[in-house]
């Protein structure tokens, strides 16, 4: 019984692209923990070390330039107010080792990160690594991830995550042989219980 739920867990943990689809592209929404963090705004208030981010993440290699890397914390919102605004990216996927690289930015003249407004030409940074394995089906599987993610002018904030992988959650084995036990012991029980109920019963005449 354990390995069919382990075996179910790790399928819904997989990617299913092929091999050709996921050199290119990468679609991804996955859950990561803060392992550090600084901030002399304030943008991060309510987040701990501990805490986890929720990512979405579309990598396109293929995509004019250095490619395209779009990556949303779901915890961190930020929107550029200024009068004007530069943004980048750029992506990087090595098939040896099954792991991308992503990085994407922007500066501008004022930005809104998390309801707190930063002025006087603010960059934001995102760094992100992703690794995988392939397994024999052909899929692949998410088996570490690093981000890092800064916002700088005249003061600095930050945190850096990490993914932690999460343990297949255990139920109770059933032992082969456990199962006719049970069904005997129901049956005797069921048996005794009928066989008393008939005592019980005055006979008619």
């Amino acid at each position: 019984m354990n390995k069919l739920v382990n075996s179910a867990l790790v399928a819904a943990a997989l990617m299913t692209f092929p091999t050709t689809a996921f050199a290119e592209t990468l679609d991804y929404d996955f859950t990561m923990e803060i392992t550090s963090i600084y901030d002399s705004y304030g943008v991060f208030n309510g987040l701990s070390v501990g805490d986890s981010l929720n990512l979405s993440v579309l990598l396109d290699t293929a995509a004019t330039g250095d490619g395209n890397a779009t990556i949303s914390i779901a915890e961190v919102s930020v929107t550029s107010t200024g009068s004007w605004q530069s943004s980048w990216s750029d992506v990087q996927y090595n098939s040896s080792g099954l792991t991308w690289d992503a990085y994407s930015g922007s500066v501008s003249g004022s930005m809104l990160v998390n309801g707190i407004t930063i002025g006087h030409t603010v960059s934001y940074h995102q760094d992100l690594y992703l690794d995988f394995s392939s397994i024999s089906s052909g899929d692949y599987q998410l088996t570490s991830a690093l981000l890092d993610l800064r916002i700088e002018n005249t003061g600095k904030a930050g945190l850096k995550a990490k993914y932690v992988a999460k343990p297949p959650t255990a139920v109770p084995e059933l032992d082969a042989q456990s199962g006719p036990q049970a069904a005997a012991l129901l049956a005797g029980a069921a048996f005794i219980l009928l066989s008393r109920r008939r005592t019980l019963t005055p006979e008619s005449v």
